[in-house]
């Protein structure tokens, strides 16, 4: 992880970068039916309790319930897309808070979290020209930019 928590807050940057502003939602769109399907219990180390999207920004805003559950942790969780001017490229930045619970396991689990989404990104660069298309124009519409 390239960054510390500061309190109960953490920014997180994602270890990739797109040169376009379509494809970059088009991955937020990605990343948003993958949140969605962890609406309910699966193997990873969280279940999504709320999923939005702030359009102005445009973000994703989650909070989650961390695993193991009895422990209580739960945290709100903010995915947005980032400009960099200079090198005209887009970056994922994630920032977490934690609302209840345990900071030691908020933090040990979130090394898993943001692990599952880097391996989201890694399946993102797998997929062929068609399929990430197919997203963009999914991301399009549902988030009518």
């Amino acid at each position: 992880m390239p960054t510390k928590p500061r309190g109960n807050k953490w920014e997180i940057p994602l270890p990739i970068s797109i040169p376009s502003y379509n494809e970059s939602v088009g991955l937020l769109y990605y990343l948003y039916e993958y949140l969605e399907a962890h609406k309910v219990e699966t193997p990873e180390s969280f279940i999504v309790d709320t999923l939005e999207i702030d359009k102005k920004t445009p973000a994703l805003l989650t909070t989650m319930a961390l695993k193991p559950l009895e422990t209580g942790t739960k945290q709100k969780m903010v995915i947005m897309l980032k400009r960099l001017e200079t090198e005209n490229r887009y970056v994922f930045i994630v920032n977490l808070e934690l609302l209840h619970g345990s900071k030691e396991v908020w933090t040990s689990v979130n090394y898993l979290v943001i692990d599952s989404f880097r391996k989201q990104l890694l399946i993102w660069r797998s997929l062929t020209s068609k399929e990430r298309r197919s997203y963009i124009e999914k991301a399009l519409e549902f988030f009518k930019f």
